[in-house]
């Protein structure tokens, strides 16, 4: 498993996790490199564009953000 070196992805607790339950070798990607990341990193790019055009076309303010991803995620 490659993963970003986010503080939630290098803690003992989760190289662990990924070790010993998913059975998984995990390998930290190098920082700065999202070609490394590219699954995740497009995920989150539909997510927010599918938020900004719900927004857009709803007219809504910016303020609404959180709960135009959370629709996106769901659609």
């Amino acid at each position: 498993m490659r993963a970003d070196q986010g503080a939630a992805f290098v803690s003992d607790a989760f190289v662990d996790f990924v070790e010993r339950r998913m059975q998984a070798q995990w390998s930290p990607a190098c920082t700065y490199s999202p070609q490394q990341n590219s699954h995740a990193e497009r995920m989150w790019q539909c997510g927010f564009t599918t938020s900004r055009v719900l927004l857009a076309s709803a007219r809504l303010p910016p303020i609404y953000h959180p709960y135009a991803m959370r629709t996106a995620d769901y659609i």
